[in-house]
């Protein structure tokens, strides 16, 4: 069996309306901004992780990592009557005697 080739017809081309003209040009930035500050970093950290003698390299390096990390952070516990207040700006800071930290009931 053959097959004929029979021309198709031309299937008409919907232009954009100016609504969505609109809507693509103010979408615009926002894919702009997602491409930049989301997809090119991550690409880019992914194109630099390929190769693992860079972190061989890095490790190598006697700068990088001269000795553990630590941090250290002490923090003091107040008197057992002091209550701990939110602080909330409901009251346009009116009440500032109240919301000062660290005060002890007063009854």
């Amino acid at each position: 069996m053959s097959e004929l080739a029979l021309p198709r017809e031309a299937i008409p081309r919907k232009s954009f309306t100016t609504w969505q003209l609109w809507g693509l040009l103010l979408l615009a930035p926002y894919v702009l901004v997602f491409l930049v500050f989301v997809l090119y970093p991550i690409t880019y950290g992914l194109w630099l992780a390929r190769n693992p003698d860079s972190y061989r390299t890095l490790f190598e390096d006697p700068v990088f990592f001269t000795k553990p990390f630590t941090i250290v952070r002490t923090f003091k516990r107040g008197a057992p009557t002091d209550r701990i207040l939110p602080y909330s700006c409901e009251e346009n800071n009116i009440d500032k005697n109240h919301l000062v930290p660290n005060q002890p009931n007063k009854k």
